[in-house]
């Protein structure tokens, strides 16, 4: 049922207590009447998607994150398209062919590698209910257990010699993470009037 927003009227379709698309309209009726259409479209899809498909729709959507979250994306399509085939069909894929595909990728990569796999994969088939797929095979998956390593952090010998061969820039960014233990991306922005050079 739709409701008020301001001045307008927000459809709202909820399919299993889950709100799987909104949209707003300046009418009650309007959005009454989206909100039938679409749970009538969402509900009974006229077609059965491929996997390449649903893919390819996902990495276009998917081509506005940052490149490197991108390139994750893509990549993880590329293996399933490859573990079940272009052609097959979004509707057959089932909770245990998900579990089955993770674990592989668990025994040929690792379980972080699968881990991620699982995270872009209930991502792709989240947005893929705005495509009429209702079912999400990864819903039904677990995180498998790993082991996080920690970051790698120079001892202090390998950071001297670094300052000494350092150029008089180079020396200055490093002293600046030396003495701040600022991020990069915090350093370019610093200003002046973020140096407080009475406390040092």
């Amino acid at each position: 049922m739709p409701y008020k927003e301001g001045n307008k009227w927000r459809g709202v379709v909820t399919i299993n207590r889950k709100r799987v698309a909104q949209k707003v309209f300046q009418l009650k009726r309007d959005a009454i009447k989206w909100e039938k259409a679409e749970r009538k479209r969402l509900l009974n899809p006229t077609t059965d998607m491929d996997l390449l498909t649903l893919c390819n729709k996902y990495l276009d959507y998917a081509s506005k994150f940052q490149p490197k979250v991108f390139d994750e994306k893509k990549a993880v399509c590329k293996r399933l398209v490859k573990a079940w085939g272009q052609n097959f069909p979004v509707s057959l894929i089932t909770g245990e062919m998900a579990e089955k595909y993770l674990r592989t990728q668990k025994d040929l990569r690792s379980a972080n590698a699968s881990n991620k796999d699982r995270k872009n994969l209930l991502a792709m088939w989240n947005k893929a209910r705005v495509y009429g797929v209702q079912y999400n095979p990864f819903d039904e998956t677990e995180k498998f257990a790993h082991d996080i390593e920690p970051p790698y952090t120079p001892p202090v010998e390998d950071v001297l010699r670094l300052l000494a061969v350092a150029t008089r820039p180079e020396r200055i960014f490093l002293d600046c993470y030396l003495q701040t233990g600022a991020r990069r991306s915090e350093i370019f922005r610093m200003l002046w009037t973020d140096v407080d050079f009475n406390r040092r």
